[in-house]
């Protein structure tokens, strides 16, 4: 679901942005720069996405450059929702919002709403939650970002797992499904297909739960993600455990 990790084919452009860092005047073009290694070193290295993000934050007031502040405030509240500090992530999250809404710029404010969502979400207010996801696949309806607008489908289906919706949830994840394969977001897919094999095995449908699993693994492997390819096999073993207990136990 996550939308802001760097992928690993970023490491040699993130390290060849760096080195630009040094050569370039105080201007909106190192701003940027700035920002956009903030966004990739934000779920990683939090104080090192900090301090880009905070030196960011200071060229663009001294330069009063509005998108480049309410960028980086963005991405810091992004950075404190990674450190689990939910206060301070709805703070810059909230200054934010002030200047983007201000500025009409509806590709950050899509991920804006998107990012309050994740905060909402794990404070479990549902309904403002889902409301805030919805205005994120709007915004990037609007602007064609298709990614996010299929992680955010994805994350309203997750909601309405947790909230016991299992059904309605699989109409989220078939979005967000027919989305990624459309940009061939693989990494993104595993993830739908997780999500789907969890819904079904909330409706007590072991079978699918594991077909769903078994092509999620599928591709983690191809991908050589380790993380996501335990998660998979942990989540694989709990239905085979809980089919196998269903299965063995005497009707009497």
């Amino acid at each position: 679901m996550v939308y802001d990790v760097a992928n690993a084919d970023d490491v040699s452009d993130i390290s060849i942005s760096e080195k630009q860092l040094a050569g370039l005047p105080d201007d909106t073009a190192k701003v940027n720069l700035l920002v956009k290694l903030g966004e990739k070193y934000c779920s990683k290295e939090n104080d090192k996405a900090l301090m880009y993000l905070q030196e960011a934050y200071t060229l663009a007031t001294s330069l009063h450059y509005r998108k480049g502040i309410g960028k980086s405030l963005l991405w810091q509240g992004r950075v404190y929702y990674y450190k689990d500090n939910y206060r301070l992530a709805i703070g810059y999250l909230g200054k934010a919002k002030s200047i983007l809404v201000e500025l009409n710029d509806t590709d950050d404010l899509a991920f804006l709403y998107f990012a309050e969502a994740a905060v909402s979400g794990l404070r479990g207010d549902y309904i403002h939650t889902a409301a805030l996801y919805k205005k994120s696949i709007a915004l990037s309806e609007q602007t064609g970002n298709k990614k996010l607008m299929s992680t955010s489908y994805s994350s309203i289906g997750t909601i309405m797992l947790t909230h016991g919706e299992a059904e309605k949830s699989l109409e989220y994840f078939n979005e967000a499904l027919a989305i990624k394969k459309s940009i061939n977001h693989r990494a993104g897919i595993s993830n739908v297909y997780t999500g789907m094999a969890n819904a079904y095995e909330s409706l007590d449908m072991p079978d699918s739960a594991l077909k769903y699993h078994n092509k999620a693994l599928k591709i983690r492997t191809e991908l050589n993600n380790d993380r996501a390819i335990a998660n998979s096999e942990y989540n694989r073993a709990g239905v085979l455990i809980k089919w196998l207990r269903i299965s063995i136990i005497p009707i009497w």
